[in-house]
């Protein structure tokens, strides 16, 4: 059985439409709550529950420059610039329809289970309101994610344990 102090750490990569916006955004984190940021390598690396989470921020035209294996990715689009939004839209879903952005809470909800998210969250990152809220939702959806994979891993672990030696395995197939 898992447990919390399995997971060591928990790496967060945020895809953003606007790297001024993301580093406001987490420099504006990282001041409200003592935690370290690094605006050279746009690395903050901070802590929920006593587990160490580093979020690491890479704009849409470099996002494989984030963690090897990162648990949690997140999206950021600016629904102040609809432009900007619709064209963030455009890269990572490949044009469709964008009547949801920029759009109500309800829609935009909907717009973020249509696309597979997790979860919807909103921020500020002028003002800051929303921000531990986001981080603190994302640790917890990469946590998650980390956990399901190391019981997966144990689960496997087990049963190739469990498979005599001597038994050769094979697949049939029609």
């Amino acid at each position: 059985m898992s447990i919390l102090s399995d997971i060591e750490l928990v790496r967060g990569v945020i895809i953003a439409d606007d790297e001024y916006c993301t580093r406001m955004m987490m420099e504006k984190y990282a001041d409200f709550n003592g935690v370290s940021y690094n605006s050279q390598k746009g690395e903050l690396t901070t802590a929920f529950n006593g587990r160490k989470c580093i979020f690491k921020s890479v704009s849409l035209d470099y996002f494989d420059r984030g963690f090897d294996d990162p648990h949690v990715f997140l999206l950021c689009l600016s629904v102040v610039r609809q432009a900007s939004a619709e064209e963030t839209a455009r890269l990572n879903y490949g044009g469709g329809e964008l009547k949801y952005i920029p759009t109500p809470l309800n829609k935009a909800e909907t717009f973020a289970k249509k696309i597979g998210a997790s979860k919807y969250l909103e921020c500020s990152e002028v003002t800051g309101e929303g921000l531990d809220e986001v981080f603190e939702d994302s640790f917890e959806v990469g946590h998650n994610y980390a956990l399901e994979q190391l019981r997966g891993y144990r689960r496997k672990m087990s049963a190739a344990a469990q498979t005599p030696k001597d038994r050769k395995i094979s697949c049939i197939t029609q």
